[in-house]
């Protein structure tokens, strides 16, 4: 039986803000070297809105992007 992860995202209008508030209940973001992400965890290029993903107790990923 293969296992599949689910995906899910949250719009905001300030990412800083937003991962602010989840980093101070104690929830990391996900680091990652490709796409490249600050040490927040936000990813930010000039193509795409700034985006930082997190997992849930799941194990699932949950990411925020700022609209």
């Amino acid at each position: 039986m293969k296992v599949h992860e689910a995906f899910s995202g949250f719009a905001v209008d300030d990412i800083d803000a937003a991962v602010g508030d989840v980093m101070a209940r104690g929830i990391s973001f996900e680091q990652h070297g490709m796409p490249k992400t600050d040490s927040k965890g936000i990813h930010r290029t000039p193509e795409v809105h700034p985006v930082a993903w997190l997992r849930d107790p799941a194990g699932n990923i949950v990411s925020i992007v700022e609209a």
